[in-house]
């Protein structure tokens, strides 16, 4: 199972409102969800969020920063384009498979990519 990281004090400066919303879900991401993966038996790994709009899921060229209002991923090496949500979670997706030796097909550039986080088992039990 792969989850981006999410950091509640990445969260700090919304409204209290907000705030109360998103350490709910980082509680639930950082500390229920790798309990009950652990439990079924199941790998679990947190990928960083940071740079996935960025970067072409197809052949892992950076794109360079996009604009809220932008949600068209293009990139200019290989021509692929599709939304930008859509790319972010394939590049997600590409950084956990690498992470655990798996190949990437759809990164043409293979080898290491940036922003990958790997937890052991005894890492999460003592995050716990």
């Amino acid at each position: 199972m792969l989850g981006k990281a999410w950091s509640v004090s990445h969260s700090s400066a919304y409204r209290y409102r907000k705030q109360s919303l998103d350490s709910g879900i980082g509680s639930f991401i950082n500390e229920i969800l790798p309990f009950v993966v652990w439990k079924r038996g199941k790998y679990y790994l947190k990928v960083d969020k940071n740079g996935t709009s960025q970067e072409c899921p197809n052949c892992g060229a950076i794109t360079g920063k996009k604009s809220l209002s932008e949600r068209v991923h293009r990139c200019d090496s290989c021509g692929h384009i599709e939304p930008r949500d859509t790319a972010s979670a394939k590049v997600i997706k590409n950084r956990g498979k690498n992470a655990v030796g798996l190949t990437v097909l759809e990164n043409a550039c293979g080898g290491g990519l940036t922003g990958v986080v790997r937890l052991n088992l005894f890492d999460l039990v003592k995050s716990l």
